[in-house]
């Protein structure tokens, strides 16, 4: 298959690396923001759990709303703008952190991560199909290994900051703001358009397109779910959205719980993230080879170990050991999933079917911080790791009992020579 690649015609290896550093750059900001929120509004802040809670769902409930539109939005003008956007809007996320002095400048700034996400992955992952569809996975273990580069930077940066300058948490955020906000500047300048005008979808008027997107939404929804058998995705990645938000949310607050620093939850991540660095294209690879269903299962079932294990483990060494567990997991996952939607959706729906893909992935991590936070509140940490982790386990368990029928049914349905064929 030929690479599509516009309008330079630029090579697959040169596209996937500035694809990457683009990653590099909007990873930064993204990191330190994911590391830090929940330590700066419990710690610094001192909000109660249910504001923080309230913040955690806000990003999540805007990515429904606004990844199907935007993904529409990407596949009219073209990937670049959008990634360009959701990049700026970190950086600004960022920016008002530096001068929170209360939770509702959080709230904005959570508001702002919300939209960069809606623009930057469903953009992301097209440009990658764009490039080269077959090599899917291949590509997202390259560009995902490049922004592991910048989330070592950025644990680096907030070790230093932190533990060496005495930095607070919100001089960390103006600092990393700024170094977002030059690193997007160099991202215009070196990233070329991947989706080529011939391929683009052509409409009368782009606003009115993106409305009739948004109120068709859940159209859109059903008939991407309906198109190849794609709910069987949408619903996996639903299942890992949740524990994974789980991780992202919490892991940082049990860190600190045990007694932990600030800097420390930066040396445990930035350790985690330099020794699984090298493996992450293999992950890649893998996902290519082996089937989707069966990938996206073991890499669950791991994860939900793993979530466990944060309860019981108090030394240093091990917690660098799960969170390195915890990666390797998630990301195998997710570049299973983001392979298998590209790989299923039609060409010219691609945008809208990863757009609908990331609206799988914001209702799980709202579900996430719906189900979990009141269990925070009511109980403690400890409950929130083992109910969370048992629900997936059964989750998951369901869902193979479903797919399995499903495709039994579709089997039953076939010309009996196309049976014996798939036999």
């Amino acid at each position: 298959m030929e690479p599509i690649i516009a309008p330079a015609h630029v090579s697959y290896n040169r596209a996937t690396l500035t694809a990457g550093l683009a990653t590099l750059f909007a990873n930064l900001p993204l990191l330190i923001y994911g590391l830090y929120v929940n330590i700066f509004l419990r710690e610094d802040l001192v909000t109660v759990i249910l504001i923080v809670t309230i913040i955690g769902t806000l990003r999540n409930i805007l990515q429904i709303f606004l990844r199907i539109p935007l993904g529409e939005l990407s596949q009219i003008i073209g990937r670049k703008p959008l990634i360009i956007m959701g990049h700026f809007s970190y950086t600004l996320a960022l920016f008002l952190m530096s001068l929170a002095t209360d939770w509702i400048l959080v709230f904005l700034s959570t508001a702002f991560i919300g939209l960069g996400m809606s623009c930057y992955w469903p953009a992301i992952f097209g440009y990658l199909g764009d490039i080269d569809i077959e090599r899917m996975g291949e590509s997202q273990g390259r560009i995902f290994r490049q922004s592991d580069i910048g989330s070592i930077i950025g644990s680096i940066f907030a070790f230093f900051l932190l533990d060496s300058l005495n930095f607070s948490l919100s001089e960390l955020f103006g600092s990393i703001a700024l170094i977002s906000a030059i690193s997007g500047i160099v991202t215009i300048l070196i990233l070329p358009e991947s989706l080529a005008k011939e391929n683009r979808k052509n409409v009368d008027n782009i606003p009115s397109a993106l409305l009739i997107s948004w109120f068709s939404m859940i159209g859109s929804l059903r008939e991407m779910s309906r198109t190849n058998q794609l709910w069987q995705v949408y619903f996996f990645h639903f299942i890992l959205a949740f524990i994974e938000f789980t991780t992202s949310y919490f892991v940082p607050l049990i860190i600190v719980s045990k007694g932990y620093t600030n800097p420390d939850v930066s040396a445990i991540w930035l350790w985690s993230l330099v020794l699984v660095f090298w493996i992450k294209p293999y992950l890649g690879r893998l996902t290519d080879r082996f089937d989707f269903v069966s990938a996206m299962t073991v890499s669950l079932f791991l994860l939900c170990v793993t979530v466990i294990s944060y309860v019981f483990i108090e030394n240093f060494i091990l917690l660098i050991v799960a969170y390195i567990l915890t990666n390797s997991t998630i990301l195998t996952a997710y570049i299973a999933a983001n392979g298998e939607t590209a790989r299923r959706a039609p060409k010219e729906y691609r945008g809208v079917a990863l757009g609908v893909f990331g609206v799988y992935v914001s209702l799980g991590r709202t579900t996430s911080t719906i189900v979990l936070g009141p269990i925070w509140e009511f109980f403690n940490l400890t409950v929130v790791f083992v109910f969370s982790a048992l629900l997936v386990f059964c989750l998951i368990l369901i869902l193979r009992v479903l797919i399995n029928k499903s495709n039994s049914k579709s089997l039953m349905y076939k010309p009996l020579y196309l049976r014996l064929g798939a036999k």
